[in-house]
Protein backbone atom coordinates (compact mmCIF):
# COMPACT_ATOMS: atom_id res chain seq x y z
CA UNK A 1 0.00 0.00 0.00
CA UNK A 2 2.43 2.64 1.07
CA UNK A 3 5.00 1.38 -2.30
CA UNK A 4 1.46 1.98 -4.72
CA UNK A 5 0.92 5.44 -2.46
CA UNK A 6 4.32 6.68 -3.26
CA UNK A 7 4.65 5.35 -7.04
CA UNK A 8 1.17 7.58 -7.44
CA UNK A 9 3.04 10.78 -5.95
CA UNK A 10 6.03 10.44 -7.83
CA UNK A 11 3.63 10.06 -10.70
CA UNK A 12 1.86 13.34 -9.96
CA UNK A 13 5.27 15.34 -9.06
CA UNK A 14 6.85 13.76 -13.01
CA UNK A 15 3.35 14.77 -14.87
CA UNK A 16 4.02 18.58 -12.62
CA UNK A 17 7.28 18.54 -13.52
CA UNK A 18 6.65 18.34 -17.20
CA UNK A 19 3.65 20.67 -17.07
CA UNK A 20 6.08 23.64 -15.84
CA UNK A 21 8.83 22.68 -17.82
CA UNK A 22 6.59 22.87 -21.03
CA UNK A 23 4.57 26.11 -19.64
CA UNK A 24 6.13 27.89 -16.48
CA UNK A 25 3.24 30.58 -16.38
CA UNK A 26 3.65 33.72 -14.47
CA UNK A 27 2.07 35.75 -12.09
CA UNK A 28 2.36 39.50 -12.21
CA UNK A 29 1.82 41.28 -9.30
CA UNK A 30 1.28 45.31 -9.59
CA UNK A 31 0.69 47.88 -6.64
CA UNK A 32 1.32 51.74 -7.78
CA UNK A 33 4.55 51.89 -9.77
CA UNK A 34 5.85 48.41 -8.99
CA UNK A 35 5.20 45.60 -10.11
CA UNK A 36 6.62 41.41 -9.24
CA UNK A 37 6.67 39.06 -12.23
CA UNK A 38 7.38 35.06 -10.67
CA UNK A 39 6.89 31.52 -12.55
CA UNK A 40 3.51 30.05 -11.07
CA UNK A 41 5.10 26.89 -9.45
CA UNK A 42 7.18 29.38 -7.58
CA UNK A 43 4.66 31.00 -5.91
CA UNK A 44 2.76 27.48 -5.69
CA UNK A 45 6.15 26.52 -3.55
CA UNK A 46 5.86 30.21 -1.41
CA UNK A 47 2.20 29.37 -0.67
CA UNK A 48 3.32 25.71 0.47
CA UNK A 49 6.33 26.84 2.60
CA UNK A 50 4.35 29.80 4.15
CA UNK A 51 1.56 26.88 4.73
CA UNK A 52 4.09 24.67 6.38
CA UNK A 53 5.52 27.11 8.49
CA UNK A 54 2.13 28.53 9.87
CA UNK A 55 0.80 25.31 10.48
CA UNK A 56 3.69 24.27 12.63
CA UNK A 57 4.04 27.12 14.36
CA UNK A 58 0.25 27.06 15.39
CA UNK A 59 1.38 23.26 16.77
CA UNK A 60 4.37 24.74 18.59
CA UNK A 61 1.91 27.00 20.30
CA UNK A 62 -0.56 24.81 21.15
CA UNK A 63 2.05 22.14 22.24
CA UNK A 64 3.42 25.05 24.69
CA UNK A 65 -0.30 25.84 26.22
CA UNK A 66 -0.77 22.11 26.38
CA UNK A 67 2.65 21.81 28.40
CA UNK A 68 1.99 25.00 30.14
CA UNK A 69 -1.77 23.62 31.60
CA UNK A 70 -0.62 20.34 32.09
CA UNK A 71 2.21 22.56 34.29
CA UNK A 72 -0.55 24.05 36.35
CA UNK A 73 -2.38 20.96 36.82
CA UNK A 74 0.21 19.33 38.36
CA UNK A 75 1.04 22.48 40.81
CA UNK A 76 -2.41 22.30 41.66
CA UNK A 77 -2.67 18.62 42.36
CA UNK A 78 0.44 19.02 44.45
CA UNK A 79 -0.97 22.02 46.31
CA UNK A 80 -4.64 19.95 46.75
CA UNK A 81 -2.73 17.23 47.75
CA UNK A 82 -0.39 18.83 50.39
CA UNK A 83 -3.75 20.96 51.53
CA UNK A 84 -5.27 17.34 52.17
CA UNK A 85 -2.61 16.41 53.60
CA UNK A 86 -2.00 19.20 55.92
CA UNK A 87 -5.99 18.77 56.57
CA UNK A 88 -5.64 15.66 57.89
CA UNK A 89 -2.80 16.32 60.28
CA UNK A 90 -4.51 19.24 61.58
CA UNK A 91 -7.78 17.43 62.33
CA UNK A 92 -5.72 14.59 63.69
CA UNK A 93 -3.80 16.99 65.86
CA UNK A 94 -6.90 18.43 67.28
CA UNK A 95 -8.73 15.42 68.44
CA UNK A 96 -5.55 14.79 70.38
CA UNK A 97 -5.98 18.07 71.87
CA UNK A 98 -2.78 19.67 70.75
CA UNK A 99 -4.76 22.93 69.69
CA UNK A 100 -1.92 25.20 69.30
CA UNK A 101 -0.08 22.78 66.18
CA UNK A 102 -3.42 22.02 64.77
CA UNK A 103 -4.65 25.54 64.21
CA UNK A 104 -1.36 26.35 62.40
CA UNK A 105 -1.75 23.30 59.87
CA UNK A 106 -5.46 24.01 59.57
CA UNK A 107 -4.81 27.61 58.78
CA UNK A 108 -2.24 26.08 56.36
CA UNK A 109 -4.53 23.81 54.89
CA UNK A 110 -6.53 26.61 54.13
CA UNK A 111 -4.59 28.59 52.72
CA UNK A 112 -3.77 26.34 50.28
CA UNK A 113 -7.05 24.53 49.50
CA UNK A 114 -9.24 25.40 46.96
CA UNK A 115 -12.34 24.49 49.79
CA UNK A 116 -11.24 25.95 53.03
CA UNK A 117 -14.51 25.89 54.85
CA UNK A 118 -13.54 22.67 56.79
CA UNK A 119 -9.98 23.67 57.56
CA UNK A 120 -11.25 27.52 58.52
CA UNK A 121 -13.73 25.40 60.39
CA UNK A 122 -11.27 22.81 62.42
CA UNK A 123 -8.72 26.27 62.91
CA UNK A 124 -11.56 27.65 64.78
CA UNK A 125 -12.47 25.36 67.07
CA UNK A 126 -8.78 25.30 68.03
CA UNK A 127 -7.96 28.70 67.97
CA UNK A 128 -11.58 28.76 70.58
CA UNK A 129 -10.08 25.95 72.18
CA UNK A 130 -7.12 28.34 73.32
CA UNK A 131 -9.40 30.82 74.61
CA UNK A 132 -8.15 33.11 71.43
CA UNK A 133 -11.83 34.45 70.68
CA UNK A 134 -10.66 37.15 68.16
CA UNK A 135 -8.45 34.50 66.01
CA UNK A 136 -11.46 31.76 66.66
CA UNK A 137 -14.07 34.74 65.28
CA UNK A 138 -11.38 36.11 62.42
CA UNK A 139 -11.61 32.40 61.04
CA UNK A 140 -15.08 32.16 60.85
CA UNK A 141 -15.66 35.18 58.95
CA UNK A 142 -12.74 33.52 56.68
CA UNK A 143 -15.19 30.53 56.33
CA UNK A 144 -18.51 32.87 55.88
CA UNK A 145 -16.72 34.10 52.49
CA UNK A 146 -15.52 30.95 51.27
CA UNK A 147 -18.78 28.81 52.13
CA UNK A 148 -21.75 30.22 50.52
CA UNK A 149 -23.22 27.19 50.59
CA UNK A 150 -22.63 26.32 54.06
CA UNK A 151 -24.23 29.56 55.12
CA UNK A 152 -26.21 28.18 57.85
CA UNK A 153 -23.78 26.09 59.62
CA UNK A 154 -20.74 28.12 59.57
CA UNK A 155 -23.15 30.91 61.16
CA UNK A 156 -24.53 28.65 63.35
CA UNK A 157 -20.37 27.99 64.85
CA UNK A 158 -19.58 31.23 64.55
CA UNK A 159 -22.51 31.99 67.15
CA UNK A 160 -21.37 29.54 69.34
CA UNK A 161 -17.91 31.08 69.37
CA UNK A 162 -19.88 34.21 69.93
CA UNK A 163 -21.66 33.28 73.25
CA UNK A 164 -18.87 31.90 74.41
CA UNK A 165 -16.82 35.13 74.04
CA UNK A 166 -20.36 36.76 76.01
CA UNK A 167 -20.36 38.80 72.53
CA UNK A 168 -24.36 38.21 72.96
CA UNK A 169 -25.27 40.99 70.42
CA UNK A 170 -23.04 39.90 68.20
CA UNK A 171 -24.23 36.14 68.60
CA UNK A 172 -27.91 37.58 68.30
CA UNK A 173 -27.40 39.55 64.93
CA UNK A 174 -25.44 36.09 63.40
CA UNK A 175 -28.61 33.35 64.70
CA UNK A 176 -30.99 36.04 63.21
CA UNK A 177 -29.25 35.43 59.46
CA UNK A 178 -29.24 31.97 60.22
CA UNK A 179 -33.20 32.27 61.40
CA UNK A 180 -33.49 33.43 57.92
CA UNK A 181 -31.86 29.92 56.19
CA UNK A 182 -33.58 27.62 58.46
CA UNK A 183 -36.08 29.51 61.26
CA UNK A 184 -36.75 25.80 62.81
CA UNK A 185 -33.15 24.16 62.73
CA UNK A 186 -32.81 22.01 66.06
CA UNK A 187 -29.47 23.52 66.96
CA UNK A 188 -30.48 27.05 66.10
CA UNK A 189 -33.30 26.39 68.49
CA UNK A 190 -30.59 25.46 70.81
CA UNK A 191 -28.62 28.72 70.27
CA UNK A 192 -31.22 30.67 70.70
CA UNK A 193 -32.57 29.25 73.97
CA UNK A 194 -29.04 29.72 75.40
CA UNK A 195 -28.46 33.39 74.19
CA UNK A 196 -32.03 34.08 76.18
CA UNK A 197 -31.01 32.53 79.40
CA UNK A 198 -28.17 34.43 79.15
CA UNK A 199 -29.89 37.55 78.43
CA UNK A 200 -32.93 36.66 81.01
CA UNK A 201 -35.34 38.07 78.05
CA UNK A 202 -37.95 36.29 79.29
CA UNK A 203 -39.96 37.37 75.77
CA UNK A 204 -37.60 35.75 73.81
CA UNK A 205 -37.44 33.04 75.80
CA UNK A 206 -41.43 32.33 75.51
CA UNK A 207 -41.02 33.17 71.58
CA UNK A 208 -38.42 30.76 70.85
CA UNK A 209 -40.21 28.30 73.06
CA UNK A 210 -43.68 28.36 71.01
CA UNK A 211 -41.63 28.02 67.87
CA UNK A 212 -40.02 25.05 69.15
CA UNK A 213 -43.25 24.02 70.21
CA UNK A 214 -44.21 23.96 66.70
CA UNK A 215 -41.73 21.51 65.65
CA UNK A 216 -41.91 17.59 66.48
CA UNK A 217 -38.43 16.47 66.28
CA UNK A 218 -36.31 17.86 69.16
CA UNK A 219 -33.23 16.50 69.63
CA UNK A 220 -32.42 15.83 73.40
CA UNK A 221 -29.63 18.56 73.69
CA UNK A 222 -32.42 21.15 72.52
CA UNK A 223 -34.80 18.82 75.53
CA UNK A 224 -32.56 19.78 78.29
CA UNK A 225 -32.56 23.80 77.33
CA UNK A 226 -36.03 23.62 77.02
CA UNK A 227 -36.70 22.02 80.15
CA UNK A 228 -34.27 25.02 81.69
CA UNK A 229 -36.13 27.82 79.64
CA UNK A 230 -39.46 26.44 80.81
CA UNK A 231 -38.10 26.59 84.66
CA UNK A 232 -37.09 29.78 84.12
CA UNK A 233 -40.41 31.28 83.05
CA UNK A 234 -42.45 29.29 85.34
CA UNK A 235 -40.50 30.51 88.36
CA UNK A 236 -41.56 33.99 86.72
CA UNK A 237 -44.69 33.54 86.39
CA UNK A 238 -45.12 32.31 90.09
CA UNK A 239 -43.21 35.26 91.25
CA UNK A 240 -45.49 37.69 89.52
CA UNK A 241 -48.32 35.29 90.79
CA UNK A 242 -49.22 35.76 86.45
CA UNK A 243 -51.79 33.06 86.16
CA UNK A 244 -53.14 33.48 83.50
CA UNK A 245 -50.03 34.06 81.46
CA UNK A 246 -48.82 30.73 83.06
CA UNK A 247 -51.98 28.58 81.93
CA UNK A 248 -51.61 29.90 78.44
CA UNK A 249 -48.04 29.36 78.39
CA UNK A 250 -49.04 25.49 79.57
CA UNK A 251 -51.51 24.97 76.80
CA UNK A 252 -49.04 25.98 74.32
CA UNK A 253 -46.69 23.48 75.20
CA UNK A 254 -46.40 20.06 73.23
CA UNK A 255 -47.85 17.18 75.05
CA UNK A 256 -44.18 15.87 76.05
CA UNK A 257 -43.33 18.67 77.83
CA UNK A 258 -47.04 18.34 79.54
CA UNK A 259 -46.30 15.39 80.71
CA UNK A 260 -42.85 15.79 81.52
CA UNK A 261 -42.78 15.47 85.64
CA UNK A 262 -40.28 18.80 86.61
CA UNK A 263 -42.29 20.60 84.30
CA UNK A 264 -45.62 19.60 85.44
CA UNK A 265 -44.46 20.10 89.30
CA UNK A 266 -43.02 23.91 88.31
CA UNK A 267 -46.93 24.80 86.80
CA UNK A 268 -48.27 23.02 90.12
CA UNK A 269 -45.97 25.61 92.30
CA UNK A 270 -47.76 28.53 89.59
CA UNK A 271 -50.71 27.49 90.26
CA UNK A 272 -50.43 27.02 94.05
CA UNK A 273 -48.80 30.47 94.94
CA UNK A 274 -51.81 31.74 92.53
CA UNK A 275 -54.23 30.30 94.73
CA UNK A 276 -55.83 27.85 92.10
CA UNK A 277 -55.69 25.15 94.88
CA UNK A 278 -58.78 23.26 93.34
CA UNK A 279 -56.69 23.29 89.63
CA UNK A 280 -53.77 22.15 90.86
CA UNK A 281 -55.12 19.23 92.87
CA UNK A 282 -56.95 18.15 89.67
CA UNK A 283 -53.66 18.32 87.79
CA UNK A 284 -51.46 16.47 90.22
CA UNK A 285 -54.28 13.30 90.59
CA UNK A 286 -54.27 13.62 86.99
CA UNK A 287 -50.69 13.06 86.39
CA UNK A 288 -50.10 10.36 88.93
CA UNK A 289 -52.93 8.34 87.68
CA UNK A 290 -50.89 8.18 84.61
CA UNK A 291 -47.58 8.20 86.29
CA UNK A 292 -46.63 8.07 90.08
CA UNK A 293 -44.54 11.06 90.87
CA UNK A 294 -42.83 11.35 94.39
CA UNK A 295 -42.39 15.12 93.32
CA UNK A 296 -45.83 15.91 92.66
CA UNK A 297 -47.12 13.93 95.78
CA UNK A 298 -45.16 15.77 97.76
CA UNK A 299 -46.98 19.08 96.64
CA UNK A 300 -50.43 17.47 97.07
CA UNK A 301 -49.83 18.04 100.82
CA UNK A 302 -49.86 21.76 99.74
CA UNK A 303 -53.03 22.41 98.04
CA UNK A 304 -55.90 23.64 99.98
CA UNK A 305 -58.69 22.02 98.04
CA UNK A 306 -61.93 22.43 97.85
CA UNK A 307 -63.13 19.23 99.95
CA UNK A 308 -60.15 18.48 102.29
CA UNK A 309 -61.56 15.30 103.77
CA UNK A 310 -61.93 13.76 99.80
CA UNK A 311 -58.43 15.19 99.55
CA UNK A 312 -57.38 13.05 102.80
CA UNK A 313 -59.18 9.85 101.42
CA UNK A 314 -57.42 9.98 97.71
CA UNK A 315 -53.98 10.26 99.87
CA UNK A 316 -54.80 7.28 101.94
CA UNK A 317 -55.28 5.40 98.93
CA UNK A 318 -52.30 5.92 97.89
CA UNK A 319 -50.54 4.86 100.99
CA UNK A 320 -51.71 1.37 100.76
CA UNK A 321 -49.25 1.15 96.77
CA UNK A 322 -46.98 3.57 98.39
CA UNK A 323 -46.54 2.74 102.34
CA UNK A 324 -42.45 3.53 102.21
CA UNK A 325 -42.63 6.97 99.76
CA UNK A 326 -41.37 9.44 102.51
CA UNK A 327 -43.42 12.47 100.49
CA UNK A 328 -46.55 10.65 100.63
CA UNK A 329 -45.93 10.03 104.27
CA UNK A 330 -45.14 13.98 104.55
CA UNK A 331 -47.72 14.89 102.46
CA UNK A 332 -50.48 12.45 104.68
CA UNK A 333 -48.88 14.12 108.00
CA UNK A 334 -49.97 17.82 106.48
CA UNK A 335 -53.16 16.88 105.75
CA UNK A 336 -54.07 14.77 109.03
CA UNK A 337 -52.35 18.17 110.81
CA UNK A 338 -54.95 20.81 108.79
CA UNK A 339 -57.77 18.14 110.07
CA UNK A 340 -55.97 18.19 113.62
CA UNK A 341 -55.32 14.44 114.01
CA UNK A 342 -52.02 15.44 115.51
CA UNK A 343 -51.56 11.84 116.71
CA UNK A 344 -51.57 10.39 112.82
CA UNK A 345 -50.02 13.57 111.70
CA UNK A 346 -47.19 12.77 114.11
CA UNK A 347 -46.65 9.07 113.54
CA UNK A 348 -46.51 9.76 109.90
CA UNK A 349 -44.08 12.46 110.06
CA UNK A 350 -41.72 10.57 112.02
CA UNK A 351 -41.90 7.57 109.74
CA UNK A 352 -41.04 9.67 106.43
CA UNK A 353 -38.36 11.11 108.69
CA UNK A 354 -36.72 7.89 109.29
CA UNK A 355 -37.01 6.87 105.44
CA UNK A 356 -35.82 10.18 104.37
CA UNK A 357 -34.82 13.08 106.34
CA UNK A 358 -36.24 16.17 105.15
CA UNK A 359 -36.36 20.04 106.52
CA UNK A 360 -40.05 20.04 105.47
CA UNK A 361 -41.06 17.00 107.65
CA UNK A 362 -38.94 18.22 110.93
CA UNK A 363 -40.63 21.61 110.28
CA UNK A 364 -44.20 19.87 109.87
CA UNK A 365 -43.53 17.64 113.28
CA UNK A 366 -42.53 20.83 114.96
CA UNK A 367 -45.46 22.56 114.60
CA UNK A 368 -47.43 19.27 115.44
CA UNK A 369 -45.22 19.55 118.73
CA UNK A 370 -45.70 22.87 119.23
CA UNK A 371 -49.67 22.53 118.64
CA UNK A 372 -49.52 19.77 121.32
CA UNK A 373 -48.04 21.93 123.74
CA UNK A 374 -44.34 19.92 123.06
CA UNK A 375 -42.24 23.14 123.16
CA UNK A 376 -39.07 21.22 123.79
CA UNK A 377 -39.73 18.65 121.54
CA UNK A 378 -41.21 21.21 119.09
CA UNK A 379 -37.47 23.11 119.06
CA UNK A 380 -35.84 20.29 118.48
CA UNK A 381 -37.18 19.49 115.53
CA UNK A 382 -37.39 22.62 114.17
CA UNK A 383 -33.55 23.21 115.13
CA UNK A 384 -32.82 19.79 112.97
CA UNK A 385 -34.90 21.00 109.97
CA UNK A 386 -32.70 24.00 109.79
CA UNK A 387 -29.35 21.89 110.21
CA UNK A 388 -30.64 19.59 107.24
CA UNK A 389 -31.66 22.69 105.32
CA UNK A 390 -28.28 24.63 106.03
CA UNK A 391 -26.21 21.14 104.46
CA UNK A 392 -28.42 21.35 101.40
Amino acid sequence: MKLFKLIIALGIGIALGVMVYRDPGYVLLAWDVWTIELPLWLLLLMAYVFTWVLLSFSALVHACSDSLRRLGHAIRTAKTKRADRLLSEGLTLLARADYLAAERRLVKAAQLSPQPLLAYLGAAKAARAQNAEARALSYMTAAQNHGAKEELAVGLEKAKIEIESEDVTQALNTLEECERLAPKHPALTALLLQVALKTHDLDRLRDVLENAASSHATPEDVQSLEKAAIQVLLTHFKASQAFQDASHFFARLPRRLQNDIDTVCAYVDVLIACGEHEKARKLIEQKVKRQWSSELIKRYGLVRGKNPITQLKQAEAWLLQQSNDPNLLLTLGRLYQQQQFWGKAKLLLQKSIGIKPQPEAYFELGQVCRLCNEPAASVKYFEEGLKLAAVE
